[in-house]
């Protein structure tokens, strides 16, 4: 036997070989951007939250990222400010923050670079 005849003894055609996985669980070809490339564009949409509540921050941040997902949109930015005027320190940035950590669709999130706003912003991944 030669080295193909081997080969096709050990690994016949349609045999799954070992590091396979089954059929039909290979993973999609997709052409969105990669995470680490998502991280580094510019946010496609913005929601300015300054001035609200906690619960009508959270409104608008919940319909805002429903906006987003039906127009598929894959990076947004919400400015929250950086809580100096508040008496009592930060409320928005932590609260945004905590909303996007739970939402289902949300794939990562993070500071704003320090030209988008820094500790005054958030983006996130959808």
């Amino acid at each position: 036997m030669n080295g193909m005849e081997d080969f096709l003894n050990l690994y016949p055609p349609g045999k799954e070989t070992a590091g396979e996985k089954d059929k039909g669980a290979r993973k999609k070809i997709s052409n969105s951007p990669g995470r680490k490339t998502l991280e580094k564009m510019e946010a496609q949409s913005t929601l300015d939250i300054h001035g609200m509540t906690e619960e009508e921050g959270k409104r608008e941040i919940l319909d805002f990222i429903a906006q987003c997902r039906r127009r598929s949109v894959k990076k947004g930015m919400i400015i929250h400010g950086k809580g100096l005027h508040s008496p009592d320190g930060a409320v928005l940035r932590p609260m945004v923050r905590k909303v996007l950590e739970k939402h289902p669709h949300i794939k990562n999130w993070g500071r704003a670079s320090r030209s988008n706003g820094g500790d005054g912003a958030t983006w996130f991944i959808l």
